[in-house]
């Protein structure tokens, strides 16, 4: 399976003919696959040349083919790994999002069958500030239970409601959140993304987090990773803990933005210094791999350590991995 990538885009796969082709295979290939348009410009008569070139060059058709259309070799290879990198890790990223949701879904009902869980929440809520309050507040340790215990709070959707009409940008946000969680109401990611879009507008720091959140993976509106980049990075600045998060992912995985691991270590450490577990298990990572600051394990253990204790199954595994290795 062989894949030619040029400045981050699949132009030709070769995993169906690697083996067994002929010209008219691969001139189909050509038209028919995403190409760039540099390859978009060239004649059919051109790419027959280069078919022709590599003809009994079966073992590697992937290199004969950067070869025979003039390509460079280092590049090809360095865009190959970084695309395969990025997608990968957004690939993973889904992954996690979707079984996080599964278990969301799974924990609320759970919740919902234990009325003193949301009870002891309900006595701290009196109107939306109070809300926000223990919102944040779980949110930057991305505290599952609690969380947990906060969505089961059906009342809270009239709260918000009322609170959005009259543009509070805080009330809007929550708002957001209530349709994205289904918390009261039927989830609707559409409404989600409206929602967040007007409380970000009006500068406010969750809901400009939970803006890019949206744009980054397609939730109520097309992705975009510029626009990820531009609302988590505004976000970020305010100083919250999810916004700083998401950003130092961003610079992580260059997405919307070159990548630049500096900035990355930067902004997973100011997070993670706000308490947010994803924060503290990547700046761990940070510091085991030498991403952006020089390799120190000591440091890598202590935040792995902060991570796995708030219950984060990465950390723990890393923390896990750490030891057997010291131990041979």
């Amino acid at each position: 399976m062989t894949n030619l990538i040029l400045n981050g885009k699949l132009i030709y796969r070769v995993d169906e003919i690697a083996d067994n082709y002929n010209e008219a295979e691969l001139v189909e290939a050509f038209k028919t696959d995403r190409l760039t348009k540099w390859l978009d410009q060239k004649s059919e008569e051109v790419i027959l040349q280069s078919v022709r070139k590599i003809k009994g060059d079966s073992k590697n058709v992937a290199s004969a083919l950067i070869k025979a259309l003039g390509l460079d070799p280092q590049l090809c290879s360095k865009a190959e790994k970084k695309a395969k990198a990025e997608q990968e890790a957004i690939a993973k990223r889904k992954e996690e999002e979707r079984k996080a949701k599964e278990e969301e879904e799974r924990k609320a009902k759970e919740v919902s069958a234990l009325p003193e869980v949301p009870v002891a929440v309900n006595s701290q809520i009196d109107n939306i500030g109070d809300f926000i309050k223990l919102w944040q507040k779980a949110e930057a340790r991305h505290n599952l239970k609690e969380l947990d215990a906060l969505r089961a709070c059906d009342f809270v959707f009239d709260l918000a409601e009322k609170s959005a009409k009259q543009r509070d940008a805080q009330g809007q946000c929550v708002l957001g959140f209530c349709y994205y969680k289904g918390i009261g109401v039927e989830a609707d990611d559409k409404l989600a993304f409206h929602w967040f879009k007007k409380s970000a507008e009006q500068g406010c720091a969750m809901g400009q987090a939970y803006l890019g959140y949206c744009y980054r993976y397609g939730i109520g509106v097309e992705e975009n990773s510029k626009l990820a980049f531009q609302w988590t990075k505004k976000s970020a600045e305010q100083g919250d803990s999810n916004g700083q998060y998401g950003l130092g992912w961003c610079y992580a995985f260059g997405y919307g933005v070159e990548e630049t691991p500096k900035q990355a270590f930067q902004w997973y450490r100011k997070s993670a210094e706000q308490g947010h577990v994803l924060g503290q298990y990547w700046l761990g990572f940070c510091y085991e791999n030498g991403i952006g600051t020089e390799a120190n394990i000591e440091l890598a253990v202590q935040w792995y350590r902060k991570a796995s204790e708030q219950g984060n199954a990465d950390a723990k595994k890393a923390l896990d991995a750490i030891r057997k290795s010291s131990s041979k």
